[in-house]
């Protein structure tokens, strides 16, 4: 996977054999965000593009900044509908720092990140 919006890509996939996939801003990504806002509370939206399809995200988590982790976590899980990923998305909530280390110990799976959500849509489902 590499960012469509960094120029160095087009060279790194240039000198490999494996599958490219990209994700950015770009209209050449192969997912991508369009008409990115953010609400008054700053939190981001968009809607998200990929393989012919499209769906809306709102995250709740907030800045724009989030844009490049989503996108790349969308790659990750192209296997799945876009519009159950957009949902997991959105559905995501934002933990403190504590409550995210207290996760990690415990190894609970909290949805501390836009890419856990997604992530969590890969394990399979049961105890731990």
């Amino acid at each position: 996977m590499l960012n469509a919006d960094d120029a160095r890509a087009e060279g790194m996939a240039a000198r490999t054999r494996a599958r490219v996939l990209t994700y950015g801003l770009s209209p050449s990504a192969d997912v991508r965000a369009i008409d990115v806002k953010l609400d008054a509370q700053g939190r981001l939206g968009f809607r998200l593009v990929a393989r012919g399809a499209e769906a809306r995200v709102r995250l709740r988590m907030h800045g724009e900044h989030q844009v490049g982790d989503v996108l790349a976590s969308v790659a990750v899980g192209l296997g799945y509908p876009l519009d159950a990923v957009a949902q997991a998305l959105s559905d995501a909530e934002a933990l403190s720092r504590d409550a995210c280390t207290d996760a990690r110990r415990s190894r609970t799976r909290a949805a501390s990140h836009p890419g856990l959500a997604v992530r969590r849509m890969f394990r399979p489902r049961g105890p731990g």
